[in-house]
């Protein structure tokens, strides 16, 4: 499975949502009453929810569009190497280290 760095920030997560267009909402987040934000996007074509956990750098949520979708979480190893798997895990973590290193955040 892929290892980065570090998680990236919510900062970060901020700004990436902007240039991408998807929907963050951190109502819970800014009250105090949660340690997640959610990551929303529809362009038509594809549909995702994101769970995103600000405290431990762990993500869950679902991916599809019009049926049920497929649910995955971010420690799903079965997943590794999925484009769009691959996608959330650098959107969501930072500086991807070569697989031999064993030291980061295991995605």
């Amino acid at each position: 499975m892929k290892r980065f760095a570090r998680v990236k920030t919510l900062d970060e997560i901020r700004v990436q949502c902007e240039e991408q267009g998807l929907e963050l909402n951190t109502t819970l987040y800014d009250m105090g009453q949660s340690d997640y934000v959610k990551i929303s996007s529809t362009d038509g074509k594809t549909e995702a929810k994101v769970l995103f956990s600000t405290f431990n750098g762990r993500f869950f949520g679902t991916v599809g569009a019009g049926g049920p979708g497929r649910d995955f979480h971010s420690d799903d190893a079965s997943l590794d190497g999925t484009p769009w798997f691959d996608s959330l895990l650098r959107f969501f973590y930072a500086d991807e280290l070569p697989t031999e290193q064993s030291e980061g955040v295991a995605a």
